[in-house]
């Protein structure tokens, strides 16, 4: 039934995942949902507040994510992380150079250091250099923010709109890692 075919998607691994994947693959396997849902609702609310042409981004990032949950289930874990991750940084750079740091876009870029520390198919060396270049690309990212305008600023009330729905999509994802 649904129960097992929900339980099978988020607990039990496809054939030949080595044990210490684990706990990657359960979360994973909720984040890429979770991404695909959370851009789906950016899509009605940035048509909403006026910002289409994000709006019409997040419909490529929503497929994206789609397609890492048919991947993460056949074992193409390295292609759906890389994938997302890059999706994550670029997209959230570009939002907020597009809304300004205060839509909280910035959050997460946050969600990747978090994703990096997962994953087991990074050596540690190449874990704690990733960290290291999320941190740099989040301060170039405010010092960016403070000393040029956003591209196209939304109102004050969608700013805090923005905020909220990105706080909330962070610490769902942040408690779904700590599972």
């Amino acid at each position: 039934g649904l129960g097992w075919r929900l339980r099978r998607h988020f607990f039990v691994p496809p054939p030949g995942t080595p044990p210490t994947w684990y706990r990657f693959f359960v979360w994973a396997g909720f984040g890429y949902p979770i991404g695909a849902a959370g851009h789906g609702f950016f899509i009605w609310l940035l048509f909403t507040i006026n910002q289409p042409a994000l709006a019409w981004f997040n419909v490529g990032s929503a497929l994206l994510y789609l397609g890492c949950i048919v991947g993460h289930r056949r074992g193409y874990f390295r292609l759906c992380y890389g994938a997302a991750a890059v999706e994550i940084l670029v997209h959230a750079t570009l939002a907020t150079a597009y809304m300004g740091w205060d839509a909280g876009f910035t959050y997460h870029d946050l969600i990747c250091v978090v994703a990096v520390m997962f994953a087991p198919f990074l050596s540690n060396r190449m874990k704690m250099a990733t960290c290291a270049g999320i941190a740099l690309l989040l301060a170039a990212t405010f010092v960016y923010t403070r000393t040029v305008a956003p591209w196209r600023p939304p109102a004050e009330d969608a700013i805090l709109i923005l905020q909220s729905v990105n706080l909330l999509l962070f610490t769902l994802i942040l408690a779904v890692a700590a599972y």
